[in-house]
């Protein structure tokens, strides 16, 4: 179980953001080919983190009914507020936002506080998103629309096998 959770803490960010963090805010250039490398999801090091938190996780059993709630909640928002954080015009506003800060316990303050404003706000985003479709009947239109298209194509495939 500690390796899990040191692989996790060691691959994940925890310690590569402040010390990026830290060398901008001092003048120090780091070469950010390396750094950018090291945080692709294809990474080594992010892969292992990620086996990590998921077998960490996958250990835990929750007995209180309100964790099992939130959990089940904010689950599957939790797409939404990748998609939504992580795109282009997202990125660039939110770096707008967290300028650099003197001390590392701003810094700290910022990450933390920024990182719940982000998911707790992306989460509404998605939830409204989620209500919007409901409203609409997308979810019924895209079975619809699925299965018509299903249809023809399959036509189209039994057609293609009689000529040849």
């Amino acid at each position: 179980m500690f390796f899990y959770v040191f692989s996790a803490l060691w691959g994940g960010f925890i310690i590569l953001m402040p010390v990026i963090y830290c060398a901008e805010c001092i003048g120090i250039k780091i070469s950010w080919n390396i750094l950018y490398r090291s945080t692709l999801y294809i990474s080594p090091v992010v892969v292992v983190a990620a086996l990590s938190f998921l077998f960490f996780f996958s250990e835990i059993s929750i007995n209180k009914l309100w964790i099992k709630k939130f959990i089940l909640f904010f689950s599957p928002l939790t797409l939404g507020v990748y998609l939504i954080h992580d795109h282009d015009l997202s990125r660039v506003f939110l770096q707008k936002q967290f300028p650099c800060s003197p001390s590392f316990l701003q810094y700290l303050i910022y990450s933390i506080g920024g990182l719940l404003a982000i998911y707790i706000g992306c989460s509404f985003l998605d939830y409204c998103r989620r209500k919007l479709f409901q409203l609409l009947k997308i979810g019924d239109f895209s079975r619809w629309s699925e299965e018509k298209l299903t249809r023809i194509l399959q036509s189209i495939i039994q057609r293609l096998e009689r000529f040849s």
